[in-house]
């Protein structure tokens, strides 16, 4: 039988098939290896945080079946607390509500238990005009015992932040408005919310409803000018810390100073567009917050001189960046999200925007940036249609984009701010001169569009 090819011989003795010699075994590195030293390359698995591994559970006793009975049949629907005792039950009940919530049985279904929390205070009173005595009581409970759940797992963690973020909510006002007196909001979640977004070693997720939910708060228009510029205070203080934070915790910062519509302090300072145009022209930022922050600074209502011309230059040279990193990387999820906030930061994407640079220039005060803001849009505007339209199952760049990026580079280059102040009275911007830079887009995580 003939040998099979490329074996070298056959059976005939043309040439025999030996045994291959086994390799010398080297044991020189075998001696020089130290057995209480981890083998070369390996890493050790990192711990899971505490808050996901943690068995600990609020507990408190049930109250008594009649009593549950005198609280859901009784006082929710009268509104009325007419002794200390019925204080105490209403208490009681929320206290045992909320510790449900770190009940390890209670994992899947902790939503619906937040959600009975919220039902209750909607409820009360059946009457509308009715008292609002045990309302008030149950979001005045809420707001001071809630913040225990942020010590157990990341489950009651996260449904406790969106609880506290949910009390500003117009369906739980205090009491509504009536004639010319306003509505009274609960803005009793507000200093909850902004220790706990402080706190760097709570988990990110957590302090992202913090963020959330204190952008709510301070959008509400009854709320005293006090508490939204200490929202505003911290917010801007999150958003200037957050350069080495997570992603997704730096892109809601980006959004919410955009939807607050605040741009002074107390000291008529613009530290808003400040703490953005920062973000913006940070190419050490992700790309995604750094859209974001144009987006804002075009969603903001600018009553002062800001250099909107400024804003305009920033938000092209991103442009720039961004397009030079597309066609590097073309197949990235998250560019055709960045691009459209690029085009935000110019012209509303919904009704809910209302305003963008574009919209800012046609009169008053800022129609000195005019032609700045129109020729970079118009420069701007080529590469994002390239982009937004091209079909997603073309994997590469699509053709055309040289010839507008060559004309956006040339406007750079020929407008060169003189300073890079947003305002006389604020730092640069930019202290040094780059044009590369900026992270990767990364696709968003299902948990974090749905939370959108």
């Amino acid at each position: 039988m003939p040998g099979m090819p490329g074996m070298g011989g056959d059976i005939y003795g043309k040439k025999a098939i030996g045994k291959k010699a086994a390799p010398k075994r080297d044991t020189t590195a075998e001696e020089n290896v130290d057995p209480e030293k981890l083998p070369p390359g390996y890493r050790v698995p990192q711990e899971p945080p505490a808050a996901l591994t943690t068995t600990d559970e609020w507990i408190e006793d049930k109250p008594k079946n009649k009593d549950l009975a005198k609280y859901t049949t009784g006082l929710l629907p009268s509104g009325e607390l007419t002794s200390e005792a019925d204080k105490k039950l209403v208490i009681e009940v929320i206290r045992w509500r909320l510790s449900l919530l770190t009940r390890k049985e209670n994992r899947e279904k902790v939503y619906q238990l937040r959600e009975e929390i919220l039902r209750d205070i909607g409820r009360t009173p059946s009457n509308k005009s009715g008292p609002r005595d045990v309302r008030r009581l149950i979001l005045k409970t809420v707001a001071e015992e809630a913040p225990k759940l942020f010590a157990y797992h990341v489950i009651a963690r996260i449904n406790g932040a969106i609880l506290l973020s949910e009390l500003s909510d117009p369906k739980y006002n205090e009491k509504d408005a009536e004639g010319r007196n306003p509505a009274v909001p609960c803005v009793l979640a507000g200093g909850p919310l902004m220790e706990m977004v402080k706190d760097t070693r709570q988990l990110t997720a957590v302090r992202i409803w913090g963020v959330n939910g204190l952008v709510r708060l301070a959008a509400v228009p009854e709320i005293k000018p006090q508490l939204r510029s200490q929202i505003v205070e911290t917010l801007v203080g999150l958003m200037n810390a957050s350069d080495k934070e997570q992603d997704w915790y730096q892109w809601r910062l980006a959004e919410g100073l955009g939807k607050l519509n605040v741009v002074q302090d107390q000291n008529k300072r613009p530290v808003v567009p400040q703490a953005l145009a920062l973000a913006l022209a940070d190419t050490d930022r992700p790309w995604l917050v750094r859209a974001e922050a144009a987006q804002s600074l075009g969603r903001l209502l600018y009553t002062m001189d800001i250099d909107v011309g400024l804003l305009a230059y920033e938000t092209a040279r991103l442009a720039q960046q961004m397009t030079d990193a597309y066609n590097r990387q073309p197949k990235q999820a998250m560019w055709k999200l960045c691009f459209l906030k690029v085009y935000g930061a110019f012209k509303p994407l919904d009704d809910e925007q209302k305003r963008g640079l574009l919209t800012q220039v046609e009169k008053g005060t800022l129609a000195g940036y005019k032609r700045t803001v129109q020729e970079a849009f118009d420069l701007v505007l080529p590469l994002v249609a390239k982009v937004v339209t091209k079909p997603s199952s073309q994997e590469s760049a699509p053709e055309g984009m040289d010839a507008p990026l060559a004309n956006l580079r040339k406007w750079l280059e020929s407008n060169t701010p003189k300073n890079y102040k947003i305002h006389p009275d604020e730092d640069p911007i930019e202290k040094t001169r780059s044009h590369a830079g900026g992270k990767a887009p990364v696709d968003i995580p299902p948990a974090a569009e749905a939370a959108r």
